[in-house]
């Protein structure tokens, strides 16, 4: 019993130690504040999509700005990393696909009325367990967290596609 008890100490550290040196940095206390948000995560799907929207009243650059994925029962995510030339207008929103079918319906470049941008064929959010996303700035500051789990998304109802 001390020996289990012992090595569930030591992978509790492992961890923690894990998601404090690799993990998303916490908001800086002087850091600027963005009316760029990230507004919802559709991940049941081959094409998954992040809507991400300009709140404000004022253009934001976001050239260079990083979406980061982190999952619960991971200790590493993954990062998506914004063009150069993107600039969201105020009210307007952009998309980040991922998954399967992504590349079929975005791009590379921040063009039109609401930008469709390819991430990775890969599945970032299908996780039934809940996913965080994290906006960062080019300076890495935190602009925006948006974090789902386990019976808040339709993931929990609705199985994710085939690999997600």
């Amino acid at each position: 019993m001390t020996k289990i008890l012992v090595l569930a100490l030591v992978l509790l550290a492992i961890t923690l130690g894990s998601w404090f040196l690799l993990g998303p940095k916490p908001q800086e206390k002087n850091a600027p504040h963005y009316a760029v948000r990230v507004v919802t995560i559709r991940q049941y799907s081959r094409d998954e999509m992040v809507s991400i929207a300009n709140q404000g009243d004022k253009p934001v650059d976001i050239s260079g700005w990083t979406l980061w994925a982190h999952r619960p029962n991971k200790t590493i995510g993954i990062a998506y990393r914004f063009p150069q030339d993107c600039v969201l207008k105020s009210q307007q929103m952009i998309r980040v696909h991922s998954g399967p079918e992504a590349l079929g319906h975005s791009s590379t470049k921040c063009q039109g009325k609401t930008p469709d941008l390819f991430w990775t064929l890969r599945y970032v959010w299908c996780d039934s367990n809940g996913d965080s996303a994290y906006l960062y700035d080019a300076k890495g500051n935190l602009a925006n967290r948006f974090e789902y789990g386990a019976g808040w998304h339709l993931s929990a109802v609705v199985p994710c596609a085939p690999g997600g």
